[in-house]
């Protein structure tokens, strides 16, 4: 049989009715669907891998890449740990070995996957898997290893999809200083980590051509990929990474339907017990006529659930009492909740204004900075994550809109923007306030607002509703003010970025109703531009006059924001005349592109 990597898909007619080894043959019975691997005839080759797996990965400009990529070389004991480098197995006693990584030198695995075909050989239709596996550490490096697991139905597209759950070096040794790094036996407890958990696929992250579409079931004879990928923060050549290793890999079927959302919590407490998720909203981000509690869950073994409300990612650092949080400063605070019963969102949407109360410009006259006249709208903005000993899922956001406010009963579309609070208003790096430098030239004091490029691009989490009030978009995306002159102004225009530094590479919706187009690289939200101050209409009423002649105009439409959970003023969609606007809309390759500004 042909083994496939890199774009080549893997069809394999194999059952899955029986515990899986390497050579093909059966060992004790499974049950219906499960699929089990433990790696004891893998002997570090291409040619050993068990049948349901093969890998694939990228070189360092992002090219797929095959097996040839990947120095697979043999078997790596403790005796002769120094020498191992790329994929290979691990072995204690020559006896029990695991699927093992490590790099050195100037090897770059950074991208490398292993990828676990499940086919759908039952009769009956599949919801979800629970999932376990081990992670070994094998070798203590200069720098971590970490392993992320996700689940798609194709071989590629796996960077629009969240992580499942991330599983850190389960060692957590002291960093060698010697030329190898510490050799590790990780057959032994303290030097493994069993990560365990489940979920159902309509749960997981959308696709990345399809918005937030959800993984349907697979049926009888329908297949999906579970995808181990090593990573680390950030590499560098010559340096020693720990050696990490997989063994042990169950999976088995979740046959139940998951409830329909909007269930009472005991029904949803039920319906995760079967495997909802590593980390599980009650009910899904949108708009709701009556207050409720939020309850989260996680079917991650032994982790604690971590959320805040604030805009920020959990930080179980950050786990502060009241007067801790009120003492802080309020441009930079932030401030985690350990998970202990549902969350009431009514308090939270019928909070006192925080962020609206920061100063955004230093101007004066018609276009300075006040404070609002009454309490703005609120939404309740939950953004959480389960952790383990070892291992902890994605972070996950929603946002919740109630009856809190005369202008909530919005009919545009509403964004909501989640981002650290230091981000935006920070006097040393918040891109949207003044700053407490002082220029030596002139004396005059440093604005942030004002300067530009990626060093002052700040990531946020952005969900986009339709009018509809249904949730479009949901995933990270790079930020930064936008404009020139009209940055000064108290409401400031967004630049918004999607790359795959951050998650999906693209925003995949139509967002403009003159334009049939669901592909953007970068979108605009406009605070109106020298119109601000008046009606916010000029602009696109000047460019919709002469829409219909042969060039280019930026199409427009109304928006509303909040930001991290607060009323932040009507902004304009627009277009971002760029390479990448070239590229899309009429498909000039944007690497010929120049523009002369």
């Amino acid at each position: 049989m042909t083994r496939c990597v890199a774009k080549l898909l893997v069809a394999l007619a194999i059952p899955v009715l029986w515990s899986c080894t390497p050579g093909g043959s059966a060992t004790d019975p499974q049950p219906e669907g499960v699929v089990f691997i433990d790696f004891n005839e893998y002997r570090g080759t291409f040619a050993t891998l068990p049948e349901l797996l093969f890998v694939d990965g990228e070189d360092g400009v992002g090219s797929l890449v095959g097996g040839e990529f990947y120095p697979f070389t043999g078997v790596s004991s403790l005796e002769r740990g120094d020498e191992f480098e790329g994929f290979g197995a691990f072995t204690a006693n020559e006896e029990e070995f695991s699927f093992g990584i490590r790099e050195r030198g100037s090897t770059d695995l950074r991208n490398a996957r292993l990828f676990l075909e499940y086919r759908n050989s039952t009769d009956r239709t599949i919801y979800g898997l629970r999932v376990s596996y081990d992670v070994e550490t094998w070798l203590v490096g200069e720098r971590d290893n970490r392993i992320r697991l996700k689940y798609h139905t194709q071989t590629e597209g796996f960077s629009a999809i969240d992580d499942i759950v991330v599983t850190s070096n389960p060692a957590y040794g002291e960093k060698s200083a010697d030329e190898h790094g510490a050799v590790l036996d990780g057959s032994v407890q303290e030097n493994r980590a069993t990560v365990e958990l489940a979920f159902h696929f309509s749960q997981l992250g959308g696709m990345a051509a399809d918005g937030l579409d959800r993984f349907a079931p697979l049926k009888p004879g329908d297949r999906g990929y579970l995808r181990w990928q090593y990573s680390n923060d950030r590499l560098t050549d010559g340096s020693l990474r720990s050696a990490l290793a997989l063994n042990n890999i169950r999976v088995e079927p979740i046959f139940e339907r998951p409830e329909e959302d909007g269930g009472s919590v005991t029904e949803q407490a039920a319906q995760v017990a079967q495997g909802e998720g590593p980390i599980a909203f009650g009910r899904p981000a949108g708009f709701y006529d009556r207050p409720f509690d939020l309850a989260l869950y996680s079917s991650l073994a032994d982790a604690r659930i971590y959320f805040t409300t604030d805009g920020s990612e959990p930080d179980p650092a950050f786990v502060l009492r009241e007067g801790e949080w009120e003492e802080l400063p309020r441009e930079t605070r932030r401030r985690t909740f350990a998970y202990e019963r549902p969350v009431n969102l009514e308090e939270l949407v019928l909070r006192e204004d925080d962020i609206a109360l920061i100063p955004t410009s230093t101007e004066e006259s018609s276009i300075a900075w006040t404070p609002p006249v009454s309490e703005v709208p609120k939404a309740a903005t939950i953004r959480a994550v389960a952790i383990g000993e070892h291992s902890r899922s994605a972070v996950r956001t929603a946002t919740y809109f109630l009856p809190n406010h005369e202008m909530q009963h919005h009919e545009l579309p509403v964004w909501s923007l989640q981002t650290e609070r230091d981000n935006f208003f920070s006097p040393d790096r918040g891109i949207y306030v003044p700053s407490n430098e002082t220029d030596p030239a002139s004396g005059l004091p440093v604005v942030n607002y004002l300067r530009r490029g990626r060093e002052w691009e700040r990531v946020v989490h952005a969900e986009f509703f339709e009018r509809d009030r249904v949730r479009v978009i949901s995933q990270s995306l790079g930020a930064r003010i936008h404009g020139n002159y009209t940055r000064i102004f108290p409401q400031k225009s967004l630049r918004l970025y999607s790359r795959s530094d951050y998650g999906p590479g693209r925003m995949r919706h139509q967002f403009f109703d003159s334009r049939d187009l669901d592909d953007y690289n970068r979108l605009i939200l406009r605070n109106g531009g020298n119109d601000w101050i008046a009606g916010m209409l000029s602009d696109p009423t000047l460019q919709s006059l002469v829409e219909h002649l042969p060039f280019d105009t930026q199409h427009y439409r109304p928006s509303v924001v909040y930001l991290n959970g607060e009323y932040w003023g009507l902004h304009n969609m627009r277009d971002r005349y760029d390479q990448h606007y070239l590229e899309t809309v009429h498909g000039v390759p944007r690497d010929e592109v120049v523009i002369v500004e």
